[in-house]
């Protein structure tokens, strides 16, 4: 899974990507992109020369679940490890 944090001049926003690369969860105000492979969310910031932030995300744990879009996780087995990356 990744988080793809987007940067505009007047907004900022991410999306969530599945494990197969595409928008599965993203902020309203790109809520067009949802479905949108990681490569046409990285191509189109590009074009309009937003900042994007790429963060991976290895679930840590049994099964470890959660969002990193709504915050902690909690409990045994549910923390994560978050690596973050500039493009």
């Amino acid at each position: 899974m990744k988080l793809i944090a987007l940067d505009g001049k007047h907004f900022c926003a991410g999306v969530e990507l599945d494990d197969g690369g595409h928008v599965y969860r993203c902020a309203p105000i790109i809520n067009y992109m949802r479905g949108w492979s990681e490569r046409r969310v990285l191509r189109f910031a590009a074009e309009r020369k937003w900042t994007v932030h790429v963060v991976a995300v290895e679930r840590v744990g049994p099964g470890g679940c959660g969002s990193f879009l709504s915050g902690p996780a909690h409990g045994p087995g549910r923390s994560k490890k978050i690596r973050l990356f500039s493009l």
